[in-house]
Order: C-alpha cells, then structure tokens, then sequence
C-alpha cells in the first residue's frame, strides 16, 4: 500500500510540475484563469457585491 501511495504522490507531483511549466511557457498565469473562473461562477449564483469584492481582493490576500 505504501508503495503505491509513493507512487501516486510522484505522478501527481510530476505532473502538475509538467503542466505549471506548460502555463508558464505559454504565459498564462493559473492564479488568475482559476480566481476569475470562480469568480465569473460565483457573481452569477450570488449576485451580491460582496461576493465580487471578495474575489477582487482575493489576489492581494494570496
């Protein structure tokens, strides 16, 4: 069991080392894609302008 945990953590670090390369590469930043996914989600569902603060200060909190 042990053997295959390792086994699992090293493909899963390994590729999203890949993967972080590829975005980096290119010159997409995924901080960004993924907060202003959430964020487009999340202002449709809660149209509030909490929410949308939230996510604008988001950035400058991580």
């Amino acid at each position: 069991m042990a053997r295959r945990t390792r086994t699992y953590l090293w493909q899963f670090v390994v590729g999203l080392g890949f993967f972080s390369g590829v975005w980096t590469a290119v010159g997409i930043d995924p901080e960004v894609v993924i907060l202003t996914t959430i964020g487009s989600a999340a202002a449709s569902a809660y149209p509030d302008p909490a929410v949308r603060a939230l996510f604008l200060l988001l950035p400058t909190i991580l």
